[in-house]
Parts: C-alpha cells; structure tokens; sequence
C-alpha cells in the first residue's frame, strides 16, 4: 500500500514517526527561505522590488552635529536615517562605517611594567553601503552613472554624516580608494554599491 506526502499535515505535524519534516525540507529547498508556519509558495517570484505602503510627512530632525532623519519622498513613505551625502549627492540607502586606529610604541620599563606613548591616529578608514533603486521598477542608470562618475572623476571629496562628522574635518575628507558593485540577488531594478576609502587631514606649512 502505497502513500501520498501531504505538506500541509507535515507542517501540523512537524515531527512524524521520529522523521524531521524540517531537515527533509531543508534539503528539499535549501536552508534559506523554508516560508514557516506556511507551506512554500508555488511559482516564480517577482525580481523587481515593490514601493513602499507608508507615507512619512516632509521632516528634517536636526541633531547637534548634523542631520539624523532626512524624509524626502511623501509618495513612496521613503526617508534616509542618519543621511550621508557626497560632494552634496544624497547617497540612497546608506551605511556607513568608519574605523580608526591610534599608533602607540610600547616600552617595556623593569620592574614597573609598560609604558605607552601615543604617536598620532591614523587615517580613519571608512565604508559606505548604498542600494540604488528605481522605483519606477526600471534599472536605476541615473543613480549608478553618479556613483560611478564620484569614483571616476573625484578623489578627494567631501563627506558628510553625522555618524562621521564627530571625527572628520568640515571638507575635502574623505579619499575614495576603491568601488565594489555588490550582489543584488538578481533583482532586475536593484544596485549595490560600496565605496572604500579613507579620512583627509590638511597640513599647513608653517615658516617659523
């Protein structure tokens, strides 16, 4: 006597006659996407992002040292928190990391342990994550040609966030050194693109 697999009595029961329905699953689908407490979804998905449901009023929240929530779209309900901008350009979607290191020279003293002197910081290293989107649903080509002509055309430009603002001078502070479009996971109106750089400081000469 033969019988028949229902998914939808595998997913009341998740555990059938000492039978894993997850791991059988698993190895079926994958471990990622198994759509719990639901049975998976039948046919192919769409590649294209959808728009945002919520609408956010025109706000700009001003914090001590720079914007923290920039609301720009009442249409899609889309807004930048704690925006990050480039020679002006609003950077969409952004994460920005930044890192930084002091350069110290550890002496060892006898009998009294370590003595520790700080030469100076080196250059703070920084990461910006940006997700061009068309919410149109076409392929954000305007988006992209701007992020590929800032790699392109300029070296030393301007950044301003307020998550970098507490470290960085007012202009001409960020080094773009490197450009990586990332994975979009194939989605057809979707761009990700990550710069890699580095912290300016201007030097003066100064004639004693």
């Amino acid at each position: 006597m033969s019988s028949v697999f229902n998914i939808n009595d595998a997913i009341d029961r998740p555990i059938v006659n000492g039978l894993s329905v997850f791991n059988v699953l698993q190895q079926v689908y994958g471990a990622k996407g198994i759509p719990f407490p639901q049975k998976p979804k039948q046919g192919r998905p769409s590649m294209i992002a959808g728009k945002y449901d919520v609408q956010f009023p025109n706000e700009v929240l001003i914090g001590d040292n720079g914007t923290i929530k920039e609301y720009t779209d009442t249409v899609l309900g889309k807004y930048e928190f704690l925006p990050c901008t480039i020679n002006g350009y609003l950077i969409p979607n952004s994460i920005v990391l930044i890192s930084g290191e002091k350069l110290l020279i550890e002496t060892d003293v006898i009998e009294s342990g370590t003595v520790f002197e700080k030469v100076f910081i080196r250059p703070y290293d920084i990461t910006i994550i940006s997700t061009l989107i068309g919410y149109d649903g076409n392929w954000p080509e305007q988006d992209f040609e701007t992020m590929a002509n800032l790699f392109k055309e300029q070296d030393l430009t301007t950044l301003k966030c307020i998550s970098t603002n507490m470290f960085l001078q007012p202009k001409d502070n960020f080094l773009i050194k490197k450009i990586d479009v990332l994975d979009s996971r194939g989605t057809e109106n979707v761009e990700v693109i990550q710069f890699s750089g580095s912290s300016n400081i201007d030097f003066e000469l100064e004639i004693l």
